[in-house]
C-alpha cells in the first residue's frame, strides 16, 4: 500500500489493504497478530533470538516469518514494537536503520514502557523522510474475542493507524506532546506492577519473621482489597519477574528525570530482583505451578531472599554496555545525553599523573569540577560520572563535594593496596556508583582481594599506566595478554561488572587497529561497558553523527556478543595476527 507523505489518506478500506510488522511475538503481540490476521491483513515477523515458545505462537497463529527486522520493514505499511522495554532502544535502532533503504511511506509505533528521554532519542534516529514514529503504550491484557487492550498514543496519530482502531486494540489519545503515552504507561506499571512487587516483599519479610499468619488475616480484616491483591497476585509474579523488572527500571529514570524521588521504582525493581533470582525465577506464564496460593509463594520464596541495598540510582541501559564520555563541555555532554551515553562528567585525576605519563602521547586532563553541579541539573538521562584523584590527605573533601553537587558514580585511579580501595569504599559510603580503576601491577595482582571488599561496585581496567607499570610494550600487548583473562575471571567470578579502557569509532580507517576487532576482545572478556576515546569524540560530527556512531559500537558489541564462538574467537586472532603484523613491520601500535 502506497498513501501520502502526510500519512492522512484513509479511507474505509485502508485497514484490510494493510501489511503489518510486528516486532515482539509474545502473548501481547501473538495475540494483537491473531486479530490482524482475523481481519485478512497480512502480518510478518521475525523469529532470530526468540524464544521457542515465541516461534511456536507465531507459526500457530500464521504469521509471514522474515529472516530479519530488515525484511520485515520492506515489506510493512507499519511497523509494531512490542517488545520486553530493555530490548525496545535497540529495536527502535535496527527499524531505523532498515528504513534508509525503503522508498515507500512507513510508520512506526514505538508501543513499550520507556521514559520520555529514550523516547527523543529514539525520534532522533528516525530522520528518513516519509518514516514517522508514533510513540504509544499497550495496556490491559492480550486481546481476546471479548476484550481488547488499550493502545495510549501521543502526538500526531496518522490516520492509517486509526483504522486499525476496534481490531487488536481501542486506541485512545492521550497527552499533548509526543513521550506522555510512554509516561503514563510508566506510571501505570508503577499503580499496577510496583504495587504487586511492594506487596510481594511485605508478605515475605512477614514469612521470614514468622508472621505471615498473623499479616494475612490482619490484612483481610482491616485491609481487605489489598489482601485480595496480594493473593491474587504474588503466585505469579516469578513468571514475569525479570520483565517487570525492567519496566521499573524505567520507572525509577523516568521520576529522577521529572524532579521525582526514583525510590518506590528502585524499591519494586529491588522486590523483583530477588525474586528472579529465587528458585522459583525459572517459572514462565505457561510452565508454573498454578496451585501455589500466596501462602505457599511467600514459604518458598523467603528463605532465598537476596535483595541488594539500593545505593544510587543507575540507568537502566548499564545492564548491557555501558558507555562513559568523560567532558566538561555542557554541549558536548548534552550530545552524549541525548545520544544514550550512560555515564557523563569530568576527569579530576590531576596528581601524579603528568610524570607518570610524561613520555606517552597523552594529555592531563584539565576539567572543570564545577561541571558535575552543570550536568546534574541538566542531563536527564545518563548518570553523573567523574574520576577523581588517587586517595590523599584530602579524599574525604573531595568525595563529599562531588557527591553534594550531583556526582552518582565515582572513579578511584592509580591505587596500589587493599587499604586504598577500603579507604575509598569508606568515603564514599554507597551514596554514589564505587569504580575502582585496576592500572597498576600491584593492584592487578591483588585483585582477587579487591573484588571481594564489600562496597565496590565496579571494576575497571585502566591500559596505558597498567602497561607503563608492567612494562609491557604496548597496550594492545597487555590487552591480549593472559593477565587481562585472569583479572577477567576473577572478576566475574566475584559478580563485579567488568569494564575495560576506552573503545573509539567503528569503521575508522585512520586507526592503527580496528576498534571493531578490540571490541571482539572486549566481549571475548566478558567486558561490560568502556570509556568513549577522545578520538571518538573528535572523529564525530553533531549530534546525528555522534549516535549513528554510538550505534556502530552497540551493534559491533552485539554481534561478537550473538555471534558464534567460532567467529569470536576468528575475530581475536585477526587482532592478534594484526597486532603481530604492525610490529614487525615497525608500524607504531598504541
Amino acid at each position: 500500500m502506497k498513501y501520502s507523505s502526510d500519512f492522512s489518506q484513509h479511507n474505509d478500506n485502508t485497514a484490510v489493504d494493510l501489511s503489518i510488522g510486528l516486532i515482539g511475538v509474545g502473548a501481547m503481540g501473538t495475540a494483537i497478530a491473531a486479530a490482524f490476521l482475523a481481519a485478512n491483513m497480512k502480518v510478518l515477523t521475525t523469529l532470530r533470538g526468540r524464544s521457542v515458545d515465541s516461534v511456536t505462537r507465531s507459526q500457530t497463529v500464521g504469521m509471514t516469518i522474515c529472516n530479519s527486522i530488515d525484511e520485515v520493514v520492506q515489506g510493512a505499511d507499519i511497523v509494531f514494537s512490542v517488545v520486553p522495554c530493555g530490548a525496545a532502544s535497540e529495536v527502535a535502532s535496527l527499524v531505523a536503520s532498515a528504513c534508509k533503504n525503503r522508498t515507500n511511506d512507513l510508520v512506526f509505533v514505538e508501543a513499550n514502557p520507556v521514559s520520555r528521554s529514550e523516547i527523543e532519542r529514539m525520534v532522533a534516529r528516525f530522520s528518513v523522510p516519509g518514516t514517522m514514529f508514533v510513540d504509544a503504550a499497550l495496556i490491559g491484557l492480550p486481546p481476546e474475542e471479548n476484550r481488547r487492550p488499550i493502545l495510549l498514543v501521543s502526538g500526531d496519530c496518522p490516520r492509517v493507524l486509526k483504522s486499525l482502531d476496534g481490531l487488536a486494540f481501542d486506541i485512545r489519545q492521550v497527552g499533548k506532546k509526543r513521550g506522555d503515552a510512554s509516561a503514563l504507561k510508566l506510571l501505570h506499571s508503577g499503580l499496577s506492577k510496583g504495587t504487586n512487587s511492594l506487596l510481594a516483599q511485605v508478605f515475605v519479610a512477614a514469612q521470614s519473621q514468622e508472621l505471615l499468619h498473623e499479616m494475612l488475616t490482619l490484612a483481610r480484616e482491616t485491609l481487605p482489597d489489598l489482601a485480595k491483591r496480594a493473593e491474587r497476585s504474588l503466585p505469579w509474579i516469578p513468571a514475569d519477574a525479570s520483565r517487570f523488572q525492567d519496566e521499573m527500571d524505567q520507572l525509577a529514570h523516568y521520576l529522577s528525570e521529572i524532579g521525582f524521588s526514583p525510590e518506590f521504582a528502585e524499591g519494586a525493581s529491588s522486590t523483583l530482583d530477588a525474586i528472579s533470582k529465587s528458585p522459583l525465577g525459572n517459572e514462565t506464564r505457561t510452565a508454573r505451578n498454578f496451585d501455589r496460593d500466596l501462602v505457599d509463594t511467600a514459604a518458598k520464596l523467603a528463605p532465598t531472599w537476596s535483595q541488594p541495598r539500593v545505593r544510587y540510582s543507575q540507568s537502566p541501559a548499564t545492564k548491557e554496555f555501558a558507555l562513559t564520555l568523560m567532558t566538561d563541555d555542557l554541549t558536548e555532554a548534552k550530545i552524549g545525553d541525548i545520544a544514550g551515553v550512560e555515564r557523563i562528567g569530568p576527569d579530576l585525576e590531576t596528581l601524579g599523573k603528568e610524570q607518570r605519563q610524561s613520555k606517552m602521547n597523552t594529555r592531563v586532563s584539565t576539567h572543570d569540577k564545577a561541571s558535575v553541579a552543570r550536568f546534574a541539573r541538566e542531563l536527564t538521562n545518563a548518570d553523573v560520572f567523574c574520576r577523581i584523584n588517587p586517595i590523599h590527605a584530602n579524599s574525604g573533601t573531595e568525595i563529599d563535594e562531588l557527591i553534594a553537587a550531583g556526582a552518582t558514580s565515582i572513579m578511584l585511579p592509580y591505587f596500589h593496596t587493599v587499604k586504598e580501595v577500603a579507604e575509598f569504599v569508606r568515603l564514599t559510603g554507597g551514596r554514589a556508583r564505587a569504580t575502582i580503576l585496576v592500572e597498576t601491577a600491584a593492584a592487578a595482582f591483588r585483585i582477587h582481594e579487591l573484588v571481594e571488599i564489600d562496597g565496590v561496585d565496579e571494576v575497571h581496567i585502566g591500559l596505558t599506566d597498567l602497561m607503563l607499570s608492567t612494562k609491557v610494550g604496548s597496550r594492545y600487548q597487555l590487552l591480549l595478554s593472559p593477565l587481562m583473562d585472569q583479572i577477567a575471571s576473577t572478576t566475574h567470578k566475584a559478580g563485579k561488572p567488568l569494564h575495560l579502557a576506552g573503545v573509539a569509532c567503528v569503521g575508522d580507517s585512520r586507526l592503527p587497529i580496528p576498534a571493531d576487532l578490540t571490541l571482539a576482545r572486549y566481549v571475548q572478556l566478558g567486558v561490560q561497558g568502556s570509556l568513549l576515546t577522545r578520538a571518538f569524540c573528535d572523529r564525530t560530527e553533531g549530534q546525528e553523527d555522534f549516535i549513528a556512531k554510538l550505534e556502530d559500537i552497540r551493534a559491533c558489541v552485539e554481534h561478537w556478543r550473538k555471534g558464534p564462538d567460532q567467529v569470536l574467537r576468528e575475530g581475536v586472532e585477526l587482532l592478534r595476527s594484526t597486532v603481530a603484523s604492525c610490529l614487525r613491520q615497525g608500524k607504531p601500535i598504541p
